[in-house]
């Protein structure tokens, strides 16, 4: 059976616990990976980043497991 890919991310950033939770939650169901913010961007659903590149980075902050973290508002 082919094996699921399961992205997580939240706006809270990388490293937050909860972002582990559902790491913990989920690996069972198949690959993971994760884009989620560089750090704690909550309430800002309405804002946008303009005229500025939008970079990604990966990270080993969780392990093995393909992670990214995003620069931008």
């Amino acid at each position: 059976m082919k094996s699921h890919l399961i992205l997580i991310t939240n706006d809270d950033g990388y490293q937050s616990k909860e972002i582990q939770s559902l790491i913990n939650a989920v690996k069972e169901f198949g690959e993971i990976m994760i884009v989620a913010r560089e750090g704690p961007q909550s309430e800002m659903g309405h804002a946008r980043t303009v005229n500025k590149y939008i970079r990604c980075n990966r990270t080993n902050f969780h392990g093995t497991v393909e992670s990214y973290y995003c620069n931008g508002t």
